[in-house]
């Protein structure tokens, strides 16, 4: 059966085609196909198949379709079914396409680097996958993912407000999960659009091995939410756990982000 997952930030610059092109890479090693479906119309994924076919680094079993008109997009669901994954590249906030995307899919992975402006995108992506799930009546589960992060970043307060944002949204009803794995701000990945292909592909130097490993824990961690869910809630709750007693309780939590999330009605309550 085909996996479909979208990539979702209302923010653009989140760095979802980064994350398309890293998972991608990642199944196509494992020989899975995948298809690449380019539903923003700044075209990311064009530019970096472009990149690629110029340097001769085309990867094997990945496939781009660009589907930037309700039209093509149904076009190309209609045939997504060839293949073992599908992975949607979308656009930014307001932009029907993506609410009307996300009807089809399995999963949405919120990429969320650490600004207050990325985790304002991620409560749009929160909310119209809600509005997905009630319009279709299925569990459509929202991963979040925190990119770019560097050692310093890691101390600021934007960083520091991505956990508690995701604790209160699931605590107000949304389907919304906090990945374990992050992506840290590497070189490697910015050669992905200076036409080297997938990660995989590159040479196998110490900092390609870094990002392989962290790529290939985050393929792990997605697989057990689509394939065993309730052995990732058991995790998430215990790590939950484990890190409410570490720091003897909640502290941090933006009171004006708690209060635009308590305006999005939660969709369990539409």
């Amino acid at each position: 059966m085909t996996v479909r997952i979208a990539v979702v930030n209302g923010k653009g610059g989140a760095g979802k085609t980064t994350v398309v092109l890293l998972l991608a890479g990642e199944l196509a090693l494992k020989d899975k196909t995948v298809l690449l479906v380019d539903v923003d119309s700044g075209r990311n994924l064009a530019l970096w198949w472009s990149a690629a076919e110029a340097q001769s680094n085309l990867p094997a079993n990945i496939s781009v379709i660009y589907a930037t008109h309700q039209d093509a997009l149904e076009k190309t669901l209609l045939t997504a079914d060839d293949f073992d994954y599908v992975i949607f590249d979308t656009p930014g906030m307001g932009i029907p396409l993506t609410a009307s995307l996300l009807h089809h899919v399995d999963i949405v992975i919120t990429p969320v680097q650490p600004t207050l402006k990325e985790i304002e995108g991620a409560i749009w992506a929160a909310q119209v996958t809600g509005d997905a799930t009630d319009e279709t009546g299925r569990t459509i589960r929202t991963l979040v993912l925190r990119t770019r992060i560097t050692l310093t970043g890691r101390s600021t307060n934007a960083y520091r407000q991505i956990r508690p944002w995701a604790r209160n949204a699931r605590k107000a009803g949304f389907d919304i999960h906090l990945l374990q794995s992050e992506l840290m701000e590497r070189a490697a990945y910015k050669e992905l659009y200076n036409g080297a292909g997938t990660l995989q592909i590159m040479p196998l130097t110490e900092p390609v091995k870094k990002a392989r490993l962290e790529v290939q824990h985050l393929l792990d961690e997605v697989t057990l939410w689509l394939e065993n869910p309730d052995q990732a809630l058991e995790l998430e709750a215990t790590r939950e756990a484990e890190i409410e007693a570490r720091i003897l309780g909640p502290k941090g939590t933006n009171a004006v982000l708690t209060a635009d999330l308590n305006k999005a009605r939660p969709f369990h309550e539409r």
